[in-house]
């Protein structure tokens, strides 16, 4: 189950901007982490919003992707992460924006081992 953190700053804060993450992302990040081994569908991806802090340094929105590292994704983890970022970008495409401004953001996918308990 990959966890999906998304880390946006205030110059990201609007509400279109936010939707348009949560209604298409899960999807996005499901299709490029599919494996032959382990296919996933939207329902499986959790999301997590975050309004970064003043503090922050860096871009506007920061899209970070933990998975279960499988020998298929790690081969071509860059084509993956960029599979996804081509996702958000077109997802923000037609987003209104604050004074007009284009977010600057990134995708970042860390494969590590992990266990999962439900409950």
């Amino acid at each position: 189950m990959p966890l999906v953190r998304i880390i946006y700053q205030e110059t990201a804060d609007h509400p279109e901007v936010l939707r348009r993450l949560q209604v298409g992302l899960q999807e996005i990040v499901a299709s490029a982490l599919t494996t032959p081994n382990a296919r996933l569908v939207k329902d499986d991806i959790e999301l997590i919003f975050e309004l970064g802090d003043s503090l922050n340094i860096g871009k506007d929105l920061k899209v970070i992707v933990s998975a279960n590292d499988f020998a298929e994704r790690k081969k071509n983890l860059q084509e993956r992460s960029e599979q996804i970022s081509a996702g958000v970008k077109k997802l923000l495409s037609h987003s209104p924006l604050h004074s007009g401004k284009q977010i600057h953001g990134f995708v970042y996918v860390r494969l590590s081992d992990g266990g999962l308990g439900k409950f």
